[in-house]
């Protein structure tokens, strides 16, 4: 019987906030494009003009 490799729980734990990171800063990144795409689509439209003016 061979025994699996072990891991140091602190190593463990990085790794696993660091992949949950990259995770949601690829899925905020996703988010951003597919806001900036729809802004590009309806920039002739009253509620996009309205959000400019707002900000």
């Amino acid at each position: 019987m061979t025994k699996s490799p072990s891991m140091a729980s602190t190593m463990l734990l990085g790794m696993l906030v660091m992949a949950l990171a990259c995770w949601a800063y690829c899925i905020a990144a996703a988010l951003l494009r597919v806001r900036s795409i729809i802004l590009e689509r309806e920039a002739h439209t009253a509620w996009v003009q309205d959000l400019a003016r707002s900000a």
